[in-house]
């Protein structure tokens, strides 16, 4: 799993520690910058979870968000591996109705890959010269709404 940001104050070697721990055990993490890679022990007969809540020096409560490599299918509803949401046999068809509108897990769960390659990175070039660009401005106020700024690129290759 991808881990973070995480912020400077915390002891990233005893944060992934503690994390892994709370999955089944680390095979291996790695530490860059203010992310962190961690290879863990997945039970796959748990839900995904979708990052932690650490308690910072002061008090306060901090969320860090999970990001796993290589998922495979997994179920929007559950949040288990090995199924999609039409195959869930641990919700009622009412259940998944409901859970298509406003689905507790989704694809954010998913890391990116890195391109590598030639042609994959003049892919990723085209893609982004198309794809709108959206930046985030703010907290949520007091509507829940969020405030993005989105602009389609019109920069040339």
């Amino acid at each position: 799993i991808k881990i973070g940001p995480c912020l400077p104050e915390f002891d990233k070697k005893d944060l992934l520690h503690a994390i892994g721990v709370t999955f089944g055990g680390v095979i291996r993490s790695k530490i860059i910058g203010e992310f962190c890679r961690l290879r863990i022990k997945l039970n796959v007969q748990k839900p995904l979870r979708r990052g932690i809540f650490i308690s910072t020096g002061n008090g306060n409560k901090c969320w860090i968000p999970f990001k796993y490599e290589k998922l495979p299918t997994f179920c929007f509803g559950c949040g288990r591996v090995g199924h999609g949401l039409h195959e869930c046999t641990e919700l009622t068809p009412a259940e998944k109705n409901k859970i298509r509108e406003d689905p507790p897990f989704s694809l954010a769960l998913k890391a990116e890959l890195n391109l590598v390659g030639r042609e994959s990175l003049k892919l990723n070039a085209l893609s982004k010269k198309l794809q709108t660009q959206c930046s985030y401005a703010g907290n949520i106020n007091e509507n829940r709404e969020t405030h993005l700024y989105c602009e389609k690129r019109s920069d040339t290759m």
